[in-house]
C-alpha cells in the first residue's frame, strides 16, 4: 500500500513539474531599466589642439600630439569646433585630426564654438544658426564624424569679449538654442544641445533656469566648476562638490537628462577670471559678423564691407542687445566680402577665442585679407 501511494505521488509531482515547465514555455519575462544610466567611463579631456594641426611640423604633430593622444585616448572630450564661419580647409583639417585620434579612440565629442561673435542690431539669428549646422552636416555626413555627439552655443555664456555675456540676456539665450534646434532637425543631425554651461556655485541656478524655459531643446545640462577657496584633499572640497551635483543630477533626472560636468578645476591664488578680453588676438568686428542677407550662399557667407579693425588695449564694447523680434527682417544687402587668415593659422572667422586658444593664435599673427565669397583655400 505504501508503495503504491509513493508511485502516486511521484506521478502527480511529475505531472505539475511538466505543466509548470510548458507554462514557462509561453510566458514573457520583462525586465524595467531605470531612465537614465550611469554612463561614467572616467575623465574626459578639452583637447585644443584640433584647431592648431596647420601650425604644427610633423615631427611635434606625430611624436607629441598624437602619441600623447593615443596613450590616453579618452572616451570623452570637449573641443573647440562647429564655427559658423569655418572654411572647407579648416574642416578638412579638422576631420583629418579626427580620423587620426577621435575615431580611433571612439571618443564622444562635446563641441562648443569657443565664443559667439559679439552680437549686435543686425545679427541675423536664424542665418548664425544655419551656417553652423550646414558645416557639422558636412563634417558628420560626408567627412563621417559621427562621434560630434553634443554641441553648446558659448563657453560658458560668454559673447565676444564679454565674459557670461548671455547670463544678462537670458530670453536672447533661449530663443538662439530653439533656432539651433531647429536648424540641426532641418539638417538631420543627431546633435544634442547642452546648456546652460554655467561655471561657479553662484551660476546654479541658471540650471533651474534652463530647465523651465529650454528644457525641450537640451539634450544635456552642462556645469563647470572652479574651486577658488580650497586645495586639493580638503575634506570640505569633497563635501561641496558633492553636494553641488547631488542636487545638480536630482533636477536633471527628474526631467529624464543627464548633467554633463564640462570643466573642473582649480584657480586657488589667481585672481578671478577677467569679463573683457583685452590680448592683441581679440578681433572685433564693425557690425555683427553674423548678419546676412537672407538666404546666405551655403559656404562662404559674406560679411559687411566694414573691415574688422585690430582694437588697442581697452577698446571693447557691445552695443545694446536689440529685440530678437528684429531677427526675423531681412537686412539691406551690402556688397559681399569674407576674410580668410595669414597662412600658417587655422582660424578663418572673426569670433574671439577663448584664452585657451589665445597663445597659439597670437604666434599665428591673424592678418585678413579680402577673398571670394566661397570656399577659403590657401
Amino acid at each position: 500500500m505504501v508503495k503504491g501511494e509513493m508511485k502516486k505521488l511521484i506521478a502527480v509531482v511529475v505531472g505539475c513539474v511538466a505543466a509548470l515547465s510548458a507554462g514557462a514555455a509561453e510566458s514573457h519575462v520583462v525586465f524595467d531599466k531605470p531612465a537614465q544610466r550611469w554612463l561614467w567611463g572616467g575623465f574626459g579631456f578639452h583637447n585644443s589642439e584640433t584647431s592648431m594641426t596647420s601650425i604644427m611640423s610633423e615631427e611635434f604633430r606625430d611624436q607629441r600630439v598624437l602619441k600623447t593622444f593615443r596613450e590616453i585616448s579618452p572616451t570623452y572630450a570637449r573641443v573647440f569646433a562647429g564655427y559658423w564661419d569655418w572654411t572647407r580647409e579648416a574642416m578638412d583639417r579638422f576631420a583629418d585630426y579626427y580620423d587620426a585620434t577621435f575615431r580611433r579612440a571612439g571618443t564622444t565629442l562635446y563641441v562648443v564654438p569657443g565664443r559667439m561673435p559679439v552680437i549686435t542690431e543686425d545679427f541675423d539669428a536664424t542665418n548664425y544658426c544655419e551656417a553652423v549646422a550646414t558645416r557639422l552636416e558636412y563634417l558628420v555626413k560626408e567627412r563621417k564624424c559621427t562621434k560630434i555627439r553634443y554641441y553648446c552655443l558659448s563657453n560658458e555664456l560668454s559673447v565676444g569679449p564679454t565674459y557670461a555675456w548671455f547670463g544678462k540676456h537670458l530670453d536672447l539665450y533661449a530663443a538662439l538654442n530653439r533656432e539651433m534646434h531647429r536648424a540641426f532637425m532641418r539638417h538631420g543631425l543627431d546633435i544634442g544641445l547642452q546648456t546652460p554651461d554655467s561655471s561657479g556655485y553662484s551660476r546654479m541656478s541658471d540650471i533651474d533656469w534652463a530647465i523651465t524655459n529650454i528644457n525641450e531643446q537640451t539634450d544635456t545640462y552642462c556645469w563647470h566648476c572652479y574651486e577658488r577657496n580650497l586645495q586639493p584633499g580638503d575634506p570640505a572640497l569633497y563635501a561641496n562638490l558633492t553636494t553641488a551635483l547631488t542636487n545638480l543630477v536630482s533636477k536633471a533626472m527628474r526631467k529624464e537628462k543627464r548633467l554633463s560636468l564640462g570643466e573642473f578645476g582649480f584657480t586657488t591664488g589667481r585672481d578671478a577670471c577677467a569679463t573683457t578680453d583685452t590680448t592683441p588676438s581679440a578681433i572685433p568686428a564693425a557690425s555683427s559678423p553674423a548678419a546676412r542677407p537672407s538666404p546666405a550662399p551655403r559656404w562662404g557667407l559674406p560679411r559687411s564691407t566694414r573691415a574688422p579693425s585690430r582694437p588697442s588695449r581697452g577698446q571693447w564694447s557691445t552695443t545694446p542687445i536689440p529685440s530678437f523680434a528684429r531677427t526675423a527682417t531681412r537686412p539691406r544687402r551690402r556688397p559681399a566680402t569674407t576674410w580668410r587668415a595669414s597662412p600658417g593659422s587655422d582660424s578663418t572667422c572673426a569670433t574671439t577665442r577663448t584664452a585657451c586658444s589665445a597663445g597659439a593664435t597670437k604666434s599665428a599673427t591673424i592678418r585678413r585679407t579680402p577673398i571670394s565669397t566661397r570656399w577659403a583655400t590657401s
